[in-house]
Order: structure tokens, then C-alpha cells, then sequence
């Protein structure tokens, strides 16, 4: 289940962060994921193990962990469907997302392929 949730919810939260954070919001979830995933698995089960006697309960632990997680990213569901069907935020979300008459979006054009590929070649 950990393996198979993170890189969802990675992608989930990074997506969620605004483009000039992203990189520092990816190197802290690294950070948070060695330290309350791999560095305190080992701890956590070894500590267990040793309180109850049993490796029973320390694989418990280590298997039954990532069940916080999914419960998480089911709440984080239910909170982001109710969100989406409040009419006030969603007015909110598109005020603040508009642009206005004033502004035009353009995106930079790419060289064509043959340049592309005389540079490559070249």
C-alpha cells in the first residue's frame, strides 16, 4: 500500500503547490518521507517488537501503517468534494483565477523540428 501511494499522492501534492515553491515542496516531502517512512519503520517495529515480545505485532505495525495514509487520502477526498460543491468558494476560486480583458497569455512558440534537428546533428 506505501509504495503504491506514493507517487500519487506525491503528484496530488505537488500539483497543489504554486510553481515557484515546487521544487523546495518536493525536497521536503523527500525529507518527510525518509524520515516518518523509512527511518522510523525499522525504529517504530523494532520498538514494538521489543515491548511486546512478539514480531507478530512489529509487522503489525509496519503493514498496518500505511492504513493512516490511505485513511488520510480518503478524508482529504471527502473534504475536497465538499469544497467543490460549496457555490461560495467556487465563486472565490473563480474570481481569483481570472484574467482579465487587459491581459494576454501567450506561450513562447518552439523552433521547428528541421532546426531542431540541424542543431542536433550539427
Amino acid at each position: 500500500w506505501g509504495g503504491a501511494l506514493l507517487p500519487a499522492a506525491t503528484g496530488i501534492f505537488i500539483s497543489a503547490v504554486p510553481l515557484d515553491l515546487r521544487a523546495f515542496a518536493s525536497s521536503m516531502s523527500v525529507i518527510a518521507f525518509n524520515l516518518f517512512g523509512y527511518c522510523a519503520a525499522p525504529l517504530l517495529s523494532s520498538a514494538v517488537m521489543q515491548a511486546t515480545g512478539s514480531q507478530l505485532w512489529g509487522m503489525r505495525l509496519v503493514l498496518g501503517w500505511s492504513a493512516v495514509a490511505v485513511g488520510f487520502m480518503i478524508g482529504a477526498c471527502v473534504h475536497a468534494h465538499h469544497i467543490a460543491n460549496d457555490p461560495a468558494w467556487a465563486q472565490q476560486r473563480d474570481h481569483e483565477t481570472s484574467v482579465g480583458p487587459d491581459i494576454e497569455v501567450s506561450l513562447p512558440s518552439l523552433p521547428p523540428s528541421e532546426s531542431l534537428k540541424d542543431r542536433l546533428i550539427s
